[in-house]
């Protein structure tokens, strides 16, 4: 009699899962496999000598005795840790890559801005900008790693540590398709990058240029001296933050829902304010006429249907997200 139920054995997936999500890709579907056959082999065995057995329970058994995955899958790794030792190698790789992803592009962002801002050309601001962020993404990694090499080799133990031991409790969830993945993120920060770029460009380089031969701003160059566009860029940099959140998270959780949600909001009622009480584009375009306030208007229009179809995409991707995990 056999007793191979791969299918009916979640407990089992999700071990050989914890620990291939660990090597290197190349190496993950072949010790998945040899993992999974190793534990029902072993799991079969023991039901062979013990008949009566609960199967969930001798599954259990089988996993408990192989261990925390994280262990395990050092053992099946092919490449070396010394700098950073096995048991505080996987904090120190999350805590570089987390800051790297979160620092990285809000500081490249700022200075592009900044750059364009003070009249900068194009490619050198944007050279610039993507050089302040892999400069980030270096002092992170260098930083982070001196932090951990120095707990290393005075004995510290990490804060992040725990005093508990492994259980099948603390095994990962299956990872399902993600909602939210690169595609989506790169359309979120392209989108915030296009705004941070047009704002001081519009100011410094506007393609429309008065009598005497000066440029003419787009927007009401008196929104900056006042405050109301730093505080939209302010928004913007949130838009980039929650992006990356997003795209971390993988979906969208409750977590996710209620800051893209609130962000939208808060960005809705932040542009409608601007737009019912300052003039936002600039009136030196149309002296006496109405085009600023038809503009002013279908701005605020826009803004409101952008937020409202943001809104309602944060909610269905959440009710989805709900459904799969219920």
């Amino acid at each position: 009699m056999t007793h191979h139920q791969t299918l009916s054995d979640p407990l089992v997936e999700r071990y050989a899962v914890a620990v291939a999500s660990r090597l290197p890709a190349d190496q993950r579907d072949d010790v998945a496999a040899e993992l999974r056959a190793s534990i029902l082999d072993s799991v079969e065995d023991r039901l062979d000598r013990d008949p009566d057995a609960a199967r969930d329970a001798v599954v259990r058994e089988v996993l408990l005795d192989l261990g925390d995955p994280i262990v395990l899958a050092r053992g099946y790794a092919t490449a070396p840790r010394y700098l950073v030792g096995p048991e505080n190698f996987d904090t120190w790789r999350t805590l570089v890559l987390v800051i790297s992803a979160v620092g990285a592009p809000v500081t490249a962002l700022a200075t592009l801005v900044a750059r364009i801002w003070a009249g900068d050309p194009y490619p050198e601001a944007i050279l610039g900008s993507l050089w302040t962020g892999f400069t980030v993404v270096v002092h992170v990694a260098f930083w982070v790693t001196l932090v951990f090499w120095i707990m290393e080799h005075t004995g510290t133990r990490s804060p992040m540590a725990t005093e508990e031991g492994w259980t099948l409790d603390r095994l990962p969830e299956l990872p399902r398709a993600r909602a939210l993945g690169l595609k989506e993120l790169i359309a979120g920060l392209g989108f915030v990058t296009i705004v941070l770029a047009w704002l001081p460009w519009q100011h410094v380089h506007s393609p429309v240029v008065d009598d005497n031969g000066d440029r003419v701003p787009l927007l009401d160059p008196a929104l900056w001296s006042s405050g109301w566009l730093w505080g939209f860029v302010a928004l913007l940099l949130a838009t980039a933050a929650v992006e990356v959140v997003k795209y971390r998270a993988g979906d969208w959780t409750t977590g996710v829902t209620l800051s893209a949600v609130a962000l939208d909001v808060v960005t809705a009622a932040y542009l409608v304010l601007l737009l019912t009480t300052q003039t936002v584009v600039n009136p030196a375009l149309d002296p006496g006429g109405s085009a600023p306030a038809a503009a002013d208007t279908i701005v605020l229009v826009t803004a409101l249907v952008v937020a409202a179809l943001g809104i309602g995409e944060a909610v269905r991707g959440h009710l989805r997200h709900r459904t799969a995990v219920s």
